[in-house]
């Protein structure tokens, strides 16, 4: 390639590069400053990072090099022929480039979803081809006049590009169908709970606990610096095996998950949603209650039916709720992925004779229901160290701190 060709492009493309690593240098400066797991990191690997650096920096330098000599070479000489071989494959070298630049930059900002990869790869692919047409105008002119002049040819290729075109679209709605199937259990079976805090107990249940400390947990972790903006929301809850009576129809279920949350639950773990799409109000009173809609086959139940909840402690007690909405099995009503009862804390407090307790704490993150999975590894820790500092424990048995280090069980719920 000529000199005076190449030389604005070179220069284009070292003013972007230098762009993109100024900003990729002031974002790791702003989490260096807020993380603390980074800078203990940084701190003891001090010596390899300098490596790294000086190895980044003779790469960069020696590939500048190369790139100068090319845009200078003769075209007769090896150099040029290397140069002209490269102009060449610059559309291939495009994509690379585009697909290193979404991995490492792109990904993190807007998210990894198939979505947005196929959204920027039709981008880039656009950009492209209107490079490559703006480069070699004698060649687009030459296409468009072959369009006119022979229809029946270009027809055929279209109809060719149409067929490819669909069989490509139909192996990827095929893949993100697959992808849906096998993670929707396990997305929906936790919701919006991304990290979850519980200790069984010998029985199979989950072991008591104040509602103080969940409190005292999101208090923590909202004013910490390294996961208070990664942080959304903390919830208690009370969950137990419980046996329901739809008085009304005289059915009978055991087995039922009874959930019990706080009015303000929803604005973290979601809204429980009809069939018809509309949002079923959460804020329950002691003496309403929603069931999800395989609890609501299984009862035979419909809105505006009481139902009687014996207590899993003592049959003797029971707990009468009129049934005020049927909720889909979705992110919010699947949960155990059974018969699902929701209910107020208060009337779960009763049943469980627990009052000013919970046995269950969810902890969301941002970033909504499959995003927020990103941030687990940075709050997931934190939320364990915190747990160790709310209670002493024994030795061995305190909530893991580090990823290297196993995961023991704790005696402090």
């Amino acid at each position: 390639m000529s000199s005076n060709r190449s030389r604005p492009l070179l220069i284009s493309l070292a003013v972007l590069v230098a762009i993109i690593a100024l900003g990729e240098l002031f974002a790791l400066l702003m989490d260096y400053q807020n993380n603390t797991y980074l800078q203990q990191y940084v701190s003891n690997n001090m010596p390899l990072i300098f490596e790294q650096i000086i190895g980044l920096a003779l790469l960069s330098s020696g590939s500048a090099f190369l790139a100068y000599k090319l845009s200078n070479a003769r075209p007769t000489g090896r150099l040029g022929w290397a140069s002209r071989r490269i102009r060449g494959l610059s559309p291939i070298i495009a994509v690379i480039i585009a697909l290193v630049l979404y991995f490492t930059v792109f990904s993190s900002i807007f998210g990894s979803s198939l979505l947005g990869l196929e959204i920027y790869g039709v981008i880039v692919l656009f950009l492209i081809t209107v490079g490559m047409m703006a480069r070699d105008k004698i060649t687009v002119r030459m296409s468009l006049r072959n369009f006119t002049r022979r229809k029946t040819s270009m027809a055929l290729v279209i109809a060719g590009l149409m067929i490819g075109t669909a069989m490509i679209s139909g192996s990827l709605v095929t893949g993100d169908t697959l992808t849906n199937l096998f993670t929707r259990g396990a997305y929906n079976g936790y919701g919006y709970a991304d990290e979850v805090v519980y200790t069984q107990s010998p029985q199979g249940g989950y072991q008591f606990f104040s509602v103080a400390i969940a409190h005292s947990l999101y208090q923590i972790l909202s004013s910490s610096s390294s996961t208070g903006s990664d942080l959304r929301g903390v919830t208690p809850e009370i969950l137990s095996t419980v046996t329901a009576n739809n008085t009304s129809w005289g059915v009978v279920q055991s087995g039922a998950t009874l959930i019990g949350t706080y009015a303000n639950a929803s604005q973290v773990l979601g809204d429980f949603h009809a069939s018809d799409g509309s949002v079923i109000p959460s804020g329950l009173t002691d003496t309403q209650a929603i069931v999800n809609d395989r609890a609501a086959r299984d009862l035979n139940a419909t809105v505006g039916d009481q139902l009687t909840i014996f207590s899993p402690v003592n049959q003797t007690f029971s707990v009468s709720v009129k049934l005020v909405g049927i909720a889909v099995s979705d992110a919010r009503g699947s949960f155990s992925g059974g018969d699902n009862i929701f209910v107020s804390m208060s009337t779960a407090q009763a049943l469980t004779f627990h009052p000013g307790s919970a046995n269950y704490i969810a902890i969301t993150n941002i970033g909504g229901l499959r995003n927020s999975i990103q941030y687990t590894s940075m709050v997931g820790l934190a939320a364990n160290q915190t747990l160790n500092g709310l209670q002493p424990l024994a030795p061995n048995f305190e909530c893991k701190t580090s990823p290297n280090r196993p995961a023991n069980s704790t005696t402090l719920l």
